[in-house]
């Protein structure tokens, strides 16, 4: 068994069975474009897509609320009639947690395997969707706690975009920092990330790859810290073990397939 000291950050969204944009964004689109066939025009949506993407973006880092997220959202598509409660239901509906119990259940037996190693959870999310993963949550068995600044997952401290006002990328950055200033010391600090070629809709996909690609190339300038890839049909614990099982020599930002 490796036994070394090591820090791992991993995604919220990658214990949860999927967390897909994709419908809510066809869903909206499809009610803008039966009122207008404007927005049945290529460059039109790109367009809309982009600035929805830049609006998500800056809810998610908990610079708008939800109430101006959702007026300003359907003001861009001219669905000034669609409630609240059609609103956040296809909002929310773009997570399906899955067992989240078993996952944690798996997670905390990693975790007491490698008793040498750090777990940390981050989440590019909105408090909208953090409240509603904390009732699905709960539903099973599994405590989200949302204090700001003190977020936990079953103990596991939680890094949640929308309090710290940093979209995921700067995050993680910010938690390595912390990572390094430990007194006792990490060794490395291994960065799960998920597919970008797993993300159904083409803007999504090109944006998560960006991501990637931009933390690739911030690990390889910090020689303790690793990427790994997750593979979509593995749990988040296979990807883990895969990561500490001892090999001949090991590079930073190793991609799994």
């Amino acid at each position: 068994m490796n036994l070394r000291k090591s820090a791992f950050i991993i995604p919220l969204g990658l214990l949860n069975e999927a967390v897909n944009a994709a419908p809510f964004i066809k869903y909206m689109l499809d009610k803008a474009s039966e009122k207008n066939v404007r927005f049945k025009q290529e460059e039109v949506l790109k367009n809309i897509k982009f600035q929805a993407f830049l609006l998500a973006e800056k809810f998610n880092k908990g610079e708008i609320v939800p109430d101006d997220f959702k007026r300003s959202l359907l003001n861009l598509l001219d669905l000034t009639d669609m409630n609240d409660a059609e609103f956040w239901e296809q909002w929310n509906a773009m997570i399906k947690v899955g067992d989240i119990n078993r996952a944690m259940t798996d997670l905390k037996n990693f975790a007491s395997d490698q008793r040498h190693s750090l777990l940390y959870l981050v989440s590019d999310t909105n408090i909208k969707q953090a409240e509603h993963l904390q009732k699905l949550y709960k539903e099973n068995g599994v405590e989200l706690k949302l204090e700001r600044n003190s977020a936990t997952l079953e103990n596991i401290p939680l890094y949640l975009s929308y309090q710290a006002r940093k979209n995921r990328t700067a995050l993680i950055k910010d938690l390595q920092t912390t990572i390094d200033g430990l007194t006792f010391g990490v060794q490395e600090t291994v960065l799960i990330v998920g597919n970008p070629n797993n993300v159904e809709d083409m803007m999504q996909r090109q944006l998560a790859k960006k991501e990637v690609d931009d933390l690739q190339a911030w690990c390889k300038e910090n020689g303790n810290v690793r990427l790994v890839q997750h593979a979509k049909q593995d749990s988040v614990v296979d990807t883990l073990q895969r990561v500490v099982t001892p090999v001949v020599e090991e590079q930073s930002c190793l991609k799994l397939a």
